[in-house]
C-alpha cells in the first residue's frame, strides 16, 4: 500500500489525469504510450492487494498494543510511558487506513496491466516508431454500474447481471507502413445464487464468466502483398478482417497472448506480392 501511494506521488499531471477520467483518448507512437502508461499499471499492481494488507496491518497492530500494555503493566512502567506506547500505536492503527483511503480511487481497470499493456510492449516490436499511434481506453471497473445492460433470473435464488465493457479501441501503422486496427468488448456475467445447505443454513455463492471479443482489421499495400480473401479491395490497398469470441473462466481479463493470436490469424493471409 505504502509503494503504491509513493507511484501515484511521482506521477505527472497528465498520469493523474488519466487516472481520474478513466476514459481517455491518446494520440503519440507507440514507445510514448508504454512510458506514459507504464507507472499507472505499476501503482495498479501494488494496489491490488491494498484492502487485504490495510485489514493485516490494523490487526497487527491491535496485537501489538494489547501484547505491549500487558507488558508494560507487568514490568510495573509508568502511565506516561504506557500513554505513550497507546499513541504510537493509535498512530499505526490509523496510518494505513488514511493512506488506503487517500488511495483507493486511484485504482484502475486491471485490464491495462495484465491485458492492455502487455499488448503494446508485444507490438512494439513491429511498429513504426516514429508514427502516432491512436489509443482509446475505458479504465473504469469491468462492472461498474454505468457498464450494467440487463439483470436476469433464470431461476428462484438465482439471478444474473451482465456487463458489457468496450475498454480498448486501437490504431497502430506498423514498420511497413500497413495499418493495424483492433478493439476488445468484453461481456462479463456475474451470477449469485443462493442454497439451502445440508446444515440447514442459508449460503449465498457468486460466479464471474467473460466473453472478449476482439475485431481486428489490417490494412496492408498491394505493391508488398498478395492478400488471400480480403474483406476489401482497391487499386493500391487492400484490407483484412478477423473477429473471434473467447469465453474465460471467472472474471479475470484476457491473456494478451489471446489478442495475439487474432491478429497473427490475419497476418497468415498475407504473402510476398511477386
Amino acid at each position: 500500500m505504502l509503494k503504491a501511494w509513493k507511484i501515484s506521488r511521482s506521477l505527472n499531471s497528465e498520469q493523474r489525469s488519466i487516472i481520474e477520467q478513466k476514459q481517455v483518448k491518446l494520440n503519440r507512437p507507440i514507445g510514448e504510450l508504454i512510458e506514459l502508461l507504464q507507472p499507472i499499471a505499476n501503482m495498479d499492481t501494488n494496489m491490488s492487494n491494498a484492502g487485504c494488507s490495510t485489514g493485516c496491518s490494523m490487526f497487527v497492530v491491535v496485537a501489538v498494543a494489547i501484547g505491549g500494555n500487558v507488558a508494560g503493566t507487568a514490568m510495573n512502567l509508568s502511565r506516561s510511558v504506557l500513554s505513550a506506547w497507546f499513541l504510537f500505536c493509535v498512530v499505526l492503527f490509523f496510518a494505513p487506513l488514511v493512506i488506503y483511503l487517500k488511495t483507493r480511487n486511484l485504482n484502475v481497470s486491471d485490464n491495462l496491466r495484465v491485458t492492455g499493456l502487455p499488448l503494446l510492449h508485444l507490438l512494439r516490436e513491429d511498429a513504426d516508431l516514429t508514427e502516432a499511434m491512436h489509443l482509446e481506453l475505458d479504465l473504469r471497473e469491468p462492472m461498474a454500474k454505468e457498464k450494467l445492460v440487463r439483470t436476469e433470473s433464470p431461476r428462484q435464488r438465482m439471478s444474473e447481471k451482465y456487463y458489457r465493457d468496450p475498454w480498448m479501441r486501437a490504431e497502430l501503422v506498423l514498420a511497413d507502413g500497413s495499418r493495424l486496427r483492433w478493439s476488445i468488448d468484453d461481456m462479463l456475467r456475474h451470477r449469485t445464487v443462493t442454497k439451502k445447505a445440508s446444515s440447514g443454513k442459508w449460503k449465498t455463492k457468486t460466479k464471474d464468466s467473460r466473453k472478449c471479443t476482439v475485431d481486428v482489421e489490417l490494412t496492408v499495400r498491394n505493391k508488398f502483398y498478395e492478400v488471400a480473401g480480403a474483406s476489401e479491395t482497391g487499386e493500391k490497398k487492400s484490407t483484412l478482417t478477423a473477429s473471434k469470441t473467447m469465453k474465460i473462466a471467472g472474471s479475470e481479463p484476457a491473456n494478451p497472448k489471446l489478442i495475439v493470436e487474432v491478429i497473427s490469424d490475419v497476418f497468415q493471409q498475407l504473402r510476398p506480392a511477386k
